[in-house]
């Protein structure tokens, strides 16, 4: 699967794309960046999640053509072929053959549904009809693949997303780092993976791997809250400090406490 996506001058500044809101946009750039050699994506959700996204932004671009939704909850882009054109050596061809049969690519490259463009030398299959996720709200169903620990969230409230961003940079997060965050997400919880990625950014590491090794450091200890990890921490800094020194006795003191039994 071939690793490096471009865009296209002709899709991304034009005007109905430019006066979308920032949000929409930014997750329209996300979306490219999982998808497939194909355009395919199908975790379109976990996408929304990450970068702080809603529903509104992904029925936006929907509404302007930019994406077509499955009733799978998989997504396709549209223009992926006038974004990318991969070698046949290097592509690697989709995993969700039953989306693709219901697509053909018009006569400007670009995917549309069977029962609306006249089928041409490229479509992949015989006509089938829409399958009727175009107009309906499908992101609210399990399908979509839901993220365990991450809520629904305003752009500018979305922890994982924003904690990301600060620890690798904005444009790094996208493609392996969404899955490994995924994945991480699904095995330790949304607030052991904030507290990894604090650690992460105190230590100057410099990837999500640095992220999972100290995740799996601590279930290796066995370790697996939040409140537990602070707690080793703590001691280990306490057996850290030196023996305090008896605070000298004043001459006053001294004559207080002294007896033969205990002289000094």
């Amino acid at each position: 699967m071939a690793t490096r996506r471009m865009f296209s001058r002709e899709v991304i500044m034009t005007d109905d794309f430019l006066e979308l809101p920032p949000t929409s946009k930014v997750l329209y750039f996300f979306l490219n960046l999982e998808a497939d050699d194909d355009g395919f994506v199908g975790n379109p959700k976990t996408i929304m999640r990450l970068t702080g996204t809603t529903k509104e932004d992904m029925k936006l671009l929907i509404d302007n053509d930019y994406i077509i939704l499955f009733e799978t909850g998989v997504i396709v882009i549209t223009d992926w072929t006038e974004h990318n054109s991969i070698r046949k050596d290097r592509k690697k061809d989709t995993r969700f053959i039953k989306e693709k049969q219901q697509l053909t690519l018009d006569n400007a490259g670009k995917y549309q549904w069977l029962s609306v463009v006249q089928p041409n030398d490229n479509q992949v299959t015989t006509e089938k009809p829409p399958n009727g996720c175009i107009g309906k709200d499908r992101l609210g169903e399990d399908r979509l693949g839901e993220v365990r620990g991450v809520e629904d969230e305003a752009p500018a409230q979305n922890p994982v997303f924003e904690k990301l961003k600060e620890a690798f940079g904005e444009m790094s997060v996208g493609g392996r780092v969404v899955e490994e965050v995924e994945d991480l997400l699904e095995t330790h919880g949304q607030a052991l993976v904030l507290l990894a990625l604090d650690e992460t950014i105190l230590n100057a590491g410099k990837s999500i791997r640095y992220t999972r090794a100290i995740l799996e450091n601590w279930q290796g200890r066995g370790l697996k809250t939040v409140e537990q990890v602070k707690q080793n921490k703590a001691d280990y800094q306490q057996q850290k400090q030196p023996p305090q020194k008896a605070k000298p006795q004043t001459r006053e003191e001294w004559e207080k406490n002294w007896s033969e039994e205990n002289p000094f």
